[in-house]
């Protein structure tokens, strides 16, 4: 995998599709069109990422250019705790007996490094942001990254 950090301008740009602000100085520009955020080059037609996002339910999704399958993705899942937590719990009053959310932000390698690079870079932004909002006390949840 290719560096990022050898390309700040490349990063700085990443960091704002992912925070979904709008950016639209330089050669790669980021622009919102309907739910999507979009990162294109200054003079192209095409899209070269879309970012959709829906920060309440930790739902994240980067497409590249036209693809319908998505090369970063946030899966969630409800963790439960077992019948024995739940006892323990009841004995000792502690407030664990909740269920768990667990977030696993996952991204594709592809066959292009410096793709896998940027697909590595934004699902670690997206973990960050996910643990961010999850720092609030009536929140809890395990967040992982995960390659594909």
């Amino acid at each position: 995998m290719l560096p990022l950090d050898l390309c700040p301008m490349l990063e700085m740009t990443l960091e704002q599709l992912v925070n979904k602000t709008e950016k639209n100085w330089g050669y790669l520009q980021v622009h919102k069109r309907g739910e999507f955020y979009i990162l294109s080059i200054l003079g192209r037609g095409d899209n070269l990422l879309r970012f959709q996002s829906n920060e309440t339910a930790h739902s994240y999704k980067v497409f590249w250019y036209k693809r319908p399958k998505p090369s970063v993705l946030v899966r969630s899942k409800t963790i439960k705790p077992s019948a024995k937590q739940q006892l323990l719990a009841s004995e000792s009053k502690a407030a664990s007996s909740k269920s768990q959310k667990s977030y696993q932000v996952s991204y594709q390698v592809a066959a292009n490094p410096v793709e896998t690079s940027i697909n590595r870079r934004i699902a670690q932004s997206i973990k960050r942001n996910i643990i961010q909002n999850l720092k609030s006390p009536d929140s809890s949840g395990l967040v992982s990254l995960v390659q594909e």
